[in-house]
């Protein structure tokens, strides 16, 4: 500590002004005096304050005297030694003299103070106000407490001793008893965070000794922050300069695409109909399954398990049609990523081979002063997820202002050369690519509005006619917003700056030669088209808005190249080319009704959505289309003459009665099977393998017979926040989000084990008890139910948090009633005290409120008041006594929350100090778990540029050695340059993240690793319980990282994978955003473990090399003992004690210990 009194020349101390603290001139203890105590011992005067002498100067006075001095001591051998020992056994003498002076020697009428002095001056003979170490021991035996000669230098260190080694008692006695808090009103003030990455030693020796007040700035803690009285800084700081020896690997996603990050706000649809159209679920060519969610595109590898037939039902609750199949057992799903996106992906497209995959993403919400939006289209292979080709959408040089929001829809030519993309912007550009090349060959504005009118676009494989004159209507087509538009190539004008064109012509709604229309097209509206298949003999079979399913035929021109041609020649430059092909409605196709006398209803009852032509499924010779809607229904209809015919209805079941139907987003087929996968806006994937019978689907009740029906992945239906991990169940997770639904998660098996429902509420927060046998939601209205396992008995414990879950109900036992109702606004975090007895629930209202847990009874026992604003998280401390929380408002406060007695008797008073501020001192306080985004331990996460707001939560590792933080910002929206996140490059984006410190991260701009995947705000990161080492497992399960990402609706699960060798720092950038591209890859372990047994594994490993060392010096000694028998036999002499030439003479004893 410093001091807070200031020594000048010819000038009397005097008290410290507050303002002075922050430049101290000396490093003297609390309470010492110069005039009366001398100079300190190790005392380093500033070099600002005492610069040092010219030539021909003498040094200054003080320090002249400081060096006669200790040259005086050094004859006299009475240098005061650096000690070696520990702050904590310091710390814990000190505390125990304390104690016994207050407790058993300080009669009712004197002061401790008085009766520690006596003590002192008992051994001061001389009365010089000053004691030697063994003077000191002695004081400390009169209090019945030993300690060594090394522990008293520490103390003396601590407290202030002269040059002699002596301590001053006064000074001792004073420090003693004065509170913590008045004693950090004596050290320095420093702003900003202390601690720099920096690689001057002077610089990290003046950090190294620091323990004075830190305010950590204008975006940071309004509250003051202090070091820890006993932390290893030198330890701490060295380990916090460093990058991570450690890494995250991308494990499993939980989610699909199934709908956008772009909500229902106000009762109106931000974005109406990109939820539902352009299909993003397709099979590979190796049968597994290709899809996006958020920015990450992913490649599904399923396997069925080895029993063969469908697994067991999945408790779906109280529905009349269960699932019949649920999530395979562990292992049995493996998935690919592909990472290069720097936003959300919008669009995705298999060619024809399956085997490559080309994705549209948004672009850029926002980019650097004059710099374009341009979003991409990337190319990849399905296989090693390698990103082939990138293709850049730029404005035009003609309408600079149309700005490119993103892409929307893409696709391949049918010989998989081309890729064809429509774009977000006003005109709704369409852009053709030699994607190999990267090659622009053709760009053409396909409609005007606001985007997106053009939901999808689709190749046409099919040529029409005989023999050598088969030809093709139209190469591909464009669809949206009441319209399709068809497109043929055809050469190019003159004047053309294109080599190649392609004409267009928009398709009819109104039959011209029947315009009054017929019983078949009767009812025909100008309506959005949503999707679109082309039909073997040329006709096009299009689903509409309403569930319609509009049948369309060529008229027209027969000669289609000819009169392409012609029409391209006669075009005036600036004009769109027509095609010549005159698509029109011949007829509306409708499901026939099973009643006589009853009209035929539409193919489905709104939104069809996607249509896939199946060519013979397993059985060859017959043709399929298959149509999914709004209605949760899939139909197959038989292809007859052209037309489509009704033949039946499979069905996505419902989680429960009470939800909604679920609305086909995909769906695709795999050649040559009845296997279906299907993707639905609950951001489900299902898996359907109908029944055939012969060349003929199975019909059982009108409706399509299945084999099995399994779902494949589970996603979330809206905003995803809650996220929290089991305290005693290994891989156990559960999550919340803002439909009414909140699920339990086997990470290890990667499924869905539990869910509840809560009808017309929206779940935000959610939290397990410490014991694990209850799970508190907080919901936006401020309601907070709980949840109960289904283990009621120790018995049961195995079989808890399966199936469906029910919220507890009020009882006659309980004084509270179900659901808590004390907060008007949405709860924004939950959390349980350690010993299980209290629940803390924060919310929007600026208040944190305290439940008592004892029993079920949720009574509220404070309501915790003095944030400014919304609080955003609390952290209990580990003997649940203190409570830390912050808010938006960037403080963090201390409750105290100690109830006064440990039993669990109800009728007992609390203390009346629970739910008040707690103004003691919290440096040294040890917390149970760490979500704070402020305080000591995480000041160092904010980048270059950061706020507050930018880092949405963090949490600490289990094994205390790790943070990590859930970026809402991007890393180079902050510091304006592309970064490099393991070996992976990505430009400016604005994209959340997850980010990997090692903890605690005290150091300025902390270097850390950024990870990329999310297309949103990342809300929420827990580390998930992993197993303990045992005999059949000694490395432990791996640790797992889960993130929630908002918007996106999605989970990742990331892997901790330890690095055998630390990466080495990169070069340049105090932000540390990630390693530089040249810097080398670390080598990896092969087995991926949990670095909360990395000591262990490290023992093990030295202590398996030890026995090995042994069991050869074993060996080596029964070898030499065998030669030596051999030779007493010869000779019939007494066997030699002398070592042989070959082995040294130590060699015996180590062994001889082995053997013992």
């Amino acid at each position: 500590m410093e001091s807070a009194l200031v020594v000048a020349e010819d000038q009397k101390e005097r008290p410290l002004k507050l303002a002075e603290r922050k430049t101290l001139p000396h490093n003297k203890p609390a309470f010492w005096s110069s005039k009366i105590h001398g100079i300190p011992a190790n005392y380093k005067p500033k070099e600002h304050v005492q610069p040092k002498a010219r030539p021909g100067q003498t040094a200054p006075a003080v320090e002249r005297r400081t060096t006669a001095i200790r040259a005086k001591a050094k004859e006299a051998g009475k240098l005061v030694p650096r000690s070696q020992a520990s702050v904590r056994l310091v710390n814990s003498v000190t505390a125990e003299l304390k104690r016994k002076v207050i407790q058993d020697y300080t009669p009712f009428h004197e002061k401790e103070s008085t009766i520690l002095m006596r003590t002192f001056e008992l051994f001061d003979h001389d009365r010089s106000g000053v004691v030697s170490v063994e003077a000191f021991q002695k004081v400390l035996a009169c209090f019945e407490i030993e300690a060594d000669e090394t522990t008293c230098h520490a103390v003396f260190q601590k407290f202030g001793c002269n040059q002699l080694g002596q301590l001053p008692y006064d000074v001792f006695t004073r420090t003693l008893f004065t509170s913590a808090n008045r004693l950090l009103a004596w050290t320095s003030i420093k702003q900003g965070v202390p601690f720099q990455d920096s690689s001057q030693a002077i610089q990290q020796r003046a950090e190294n000794e620091f323990r004075g007040k830190i305010q950590t700035g204008r975006f940071k803690c309004l509250t003051g922050l202090y070091t820890p009285s006993d932390w290893d800084s030198r330890a701490v700081l060295e380990r916090a300069r460093r990058r991570p020896d450690a890494h995250l690997e991308l494990d499993f996603v939980y989610g699909y695409a199934g709908n956008t990050k772009f909500l229902i706000e106000k009762g109106q649809r931000i974005d109406p109909q990109s939820s539902f159209v352009s299909p993003n679920l397709f099979y590979t060519s190796t049968r597994e399954v290709a899809y996006f969610t958020a920015a990450t595109g992913i490649v599904l590898k399923w396997e069925d398990s080895k029993e063969g037939g469908p697994a067991k039902a999945q408790a779906a609750g109280a529905v009349a049609e269960e699932r019949e199949s649920a999530p395979p057992q562990a292992g049995r799903k493996r998935q690919r990523f592909f990472t290069s996106h720097d936003n959300d992906i919008l669009c995705l497209a298999l060619d024809a081979s399956r085997n490559y995959a080309a994705t549209g993403q948004a672009a850029p919400l926002k980019v650097a002063k004059g710099v374009q939006s341009t979003p991409t289209v990337s190319v990849w292979d399905v296989h090693s997820m390698q990103e082939l080709a990138t293709l850049e959408h730029t404005t035009s040089k003609d309408e600079p202002t149309d700005s490119i929001a993103g892409v929307q829809a893409v696709c391949f030519s049918e010989d998989g050369r081309l890729v064809i993309s429509v774009c977000r912007n006003t005109h709704h550009s369409l852009f053709v690519w030699e994607w190999r090349t990267r090659k622009l060959l053709y760009r053409e504005n396909t409609c005007q509005g606001t985007p997106p009118c053009v939901f999808g676009i689709k190749w046409n494989p099919v040529e029409v006619g005989e023999g050598s004159k088969q030809t093709k209507l139209f190469d591909f087509c464009s669809f949206g917003t009441k319209h399709i538009i068809f497109w043929k190539e055809c050469p190019p004008p003159k004047e053309s700056k294109f080599k190649r064109i392609w004409s267009q012509d928009a398709g009819s709604f109104l039959n011209k030669d029947n315009p009054k229309g017929t019983k078949s097209n009767d009812g025909v509206d100008i309506q959005d088209v949503l999707c679109v298949e082309f039909l073997p003999d040329g006709g096009v079979v299009t689903g509409m808005q309403s569930g319609d399913m509009y049948m369309w035929q060529a008229f027209g021109a027969t000669n289609l190249d000819a009169s392409s041609s012609k029409s391209a020649d006669k075009s005036e430059p600036g004009k769109k080319v027509r095609s010549g092909v005159d698509m029109r409605v011949i007829r509306r196709i409708t499901v026939p009704s099973p009643e006589k006398g009853r009209p035929p209803s539409r193919a489905h009852t709104h939104n069809l959505t996607v249509l896939k032509l199946r060519a013979g499924g397993s059985a060859q010779g017959t043709l399929d289309l298959l149509s999914g809607g709004g209605d949760g229904e899939i139909k197959v209809w038989k292809v007859k003459a052209g037309q489509p015919v009704h033949y039946g209805t499979c069905r996505i079941p419902r989680v429960t009665k009470r939800s909604s139907k679920p609305l086909i987003k995909a769906l695709d087929t795999f050649p040559a099977s009845d296997e279906v996968v299907v993707g639905t806006d609950k951001c489900d994937i299902w898996k359907i393998e109908l029944e055939r019978s012969g060349k003929d689907l199975v019909l059982k009740e009108g409706k399509l017979a299945h084999k099995s029906r399994q779902l494949v992945v589970k996603g979330h239906a809206d905003y995803l926040r809650g996220l929290d991990a089991h305290p005693t169940k290994d891989f156990l997770m559960a999550s919340a989000c803002k439909s009414d639904r909140v699920y339990i998660w086997n990470c290890k098996a990667k499924e869905e084990v539990a869910f509840a429902s809560f009808p017309g509420e929206q779940a935000v927060a959610c939290a397990f008890s410490s014991d694990g046998h209850r799970l508190a939601v907080g919901t936006v209205a401020g309601k907070v139910f709980i949840l109960s396992d289904a283990a009621q008995t120790p018995e049961q414990e195995e079989g808890g948090w399966a199936g469906e879950l029910f919220p507890l109900r009020a009882s006659q036992t309980q004084a509270a009633r179900m659901p808590i109702r004390d907060c008007v606004s949405e709860i924004s975090e939950l959390r349980y005290s350690p010993n299980n007895k209290m629940l803390a629930v924060a919310s929007h209202d600026q208040m944190i409120d305290i439940y008592n847990a004892v029993g079920d009874s949720y009574v509220r026992l404070a309501r915790c008041k003095g944030h400014s604003s919304t609080v955003l998280h609390v952290d209990w401390s580990t003997n649940s006594r203190v409570l830390q929380s912050t808010c938006s408002a960037r403080e963090l406060l201390y409750w105290d929350t100690w109830w006064g007695y440990d039993d669990d008797n109800l009728g007992a008073q609390p203390r009346r100090r629970i739910g008040l501020q707690n103004i003691e001192d919290q440096r040294d306080g040890r917390w149970a778990s760490w979500s704070c985004t402020l305080g000591f331990n995480v000041m160092g996460i904010y980048p270059e540029g950061y706020g507050t707001d930018d880092i949405n939560m963090v949490a600490r590792s289990p094994c205390h050695r790790f943070l990590a933080a859930a970026d809402d910002r991007g890393q180079a929206s902050c510091c304006g340059s592309a970064r490099v996140v393991r070996g992976m490059t990505y430009g400016a984006c604005f994209l959340g993240g997850v980010i990997l410190y090692n903890f605690p991260s005290i150091v300025d701009r902390q270097k850390h690793y950024w990870y990329a995947g999310h297309s949103s705000f990342v809300e929420n990161v827990k580390w998930i319980k992993a197993p303990m080492p045992s005999a059949k497992n000694p490395t432990g399960g791996p640790q797992l990282l889960c993130s929630a990402g908002g918007a996106d609706r999605a989970i990742f699960q990331w892997k901790l994978v330890v690095d055998v060798e630390p990466p080495e720092a990169a070069a340049g950038g105090a932000s540390g955003a990630a390693i530089t591209a040249a810097s080398p890859e670390p080598k990896r372990l092969t087995a991926l473990s949990s670095p909360s047994f990395i000591e262990q594994r490290a023992t093990l490993a030295e202590q398996s090399a030890l026995i090995q060392q042994q069991e050869e010096e074993l060996e080596s000694l029964k070898r030499r003992l065998a030669r030596h028998e051999a030779k007493r036999t010869a000779s019939r002499a007494p066997l030699d004690p002398v070592a042989e030439p070959d082995a040294p003479a130590e060699a015996p004893s180590a062994s001889h210990e082995a053997v013992s």
